[in-house]
């Protein structure tokens, strides 16, 4: 990649359990709670979190990230390992979750 970041943000349409499990069912991304390596890693931030932690929002401004981004959200620092290597360990994941 050149000129390009490897932040990605994503969310699933599942609950807060279900979410944290995916990062369970992971094999070669690293679940880590600071992002920034040459490895592949992963966090979930749940929604209730990140009002509760890192942003105000008032009750317009939280409905509408709600329905944007449900439960929470992933953030995915994409490390230097094979691209088809990452692609399967989420697609592995996310079918291990349902």
């Amino acid at each position: 990649m050149a000129g390009f970041s490897g932040m990605m943000n994503f969310s699933l349409d599942r609950d807060l359990e279900e979410s944290f499990a995916l990062i369970g069912k992971l094999r070669l991304i690293t679940h880590a709670v600071s992002l920034g390596h040459d490895q592949s890693l992963i966090i979930y931030i749940p929604t209730q979190f990140f009002f509760a932690d890192m942003v105000v929002f008032d009750e317009k401004q939280q409905a509408k990230y709600s329905r944007i981004m449900g439960e929470g959200v992933f953030r995915l620092s994409v490390g230097i390992e094979n691209a088809d290597d990452i692609t399967a360990d989420l697609s592995q994941a996310l079918a291990a979750i349902g």
